[in-house]
């Protein structure tokens, strides 16, 4: 995969619910934080601490932001399991074009409607605790978090593949 230094702009994207029907007018998306777990430590005659990591993250949660009342969206609300398709097309400075694919699974835990004033827009926030996370570029793997399966790929880097191997993990 060839490195484009240029910047990108999001160009426009979409969401749906199971891969189904889009789900409103969203009007920002909240990637989760990928944060590795792990400690500080210092050992005898060191003269700073290292961080030792423990090839997991943190917690994986997402946001999404709606710039309408919608429904469809509070249907899930408390319902786990369901998957969030994002679908982005990213446009660099010399117009080419990179199709971005965000699959996130996982339960809608917490609803925002925000404060509602006469004449102004409003907005809902939905905060979404991940069991799972793909990001993909152009059909290329860059980052997976599947817990359950012991999957950690961030940047492309199968981070736990040792880790795996020893385990007799697939």
């Amino acid at each position: 995969m060839s490195y484009n230094a240029y910047r990108h702009d999001c160009a426009g994207y979409t969401v749906s619910i199971d891969g189904g029907m889009q789900v409103g007018l969203v009007s920002s998306f909240k990637h989760p934080a990928l944060e590795m777990a792990g400690e500080w430590s210092a050992g005898a005659g060191m003269s700073a601490k290292q961080f030792r990591r423990f090839f997991t993250l943190g917690e994986l949660k997402s946001e999404l932001t709606f710039s309408d009342f919608n429904r469809r969206m509070a249907s899930v609300y408390g319902l786990s399991g369901r998957s969030l398709i994002i679908r982005a097309a990213m446009v660099d400075q010399t117009d080419a074009t990179t199709s971005v694919r965000v699959t996130l699974r996982g339960s809608v835990n917490k609803l925002d409607r925000g404060e509602w004033k006469q004449g102004e827009k409003t907005e809902e926030k939905y905060e979404i605790a991940l069991s799972y996370y793909r990001l993909d570029a152009n059909n290329l793997v860059i980052d997976e978090v599947d817990p359950e399966r012991g999957v950690l790929i961030i940047g492309g880097n199968n981070l736990r593949a040792r880790v795996n191997k020893a385990l007799g993990l697939p």
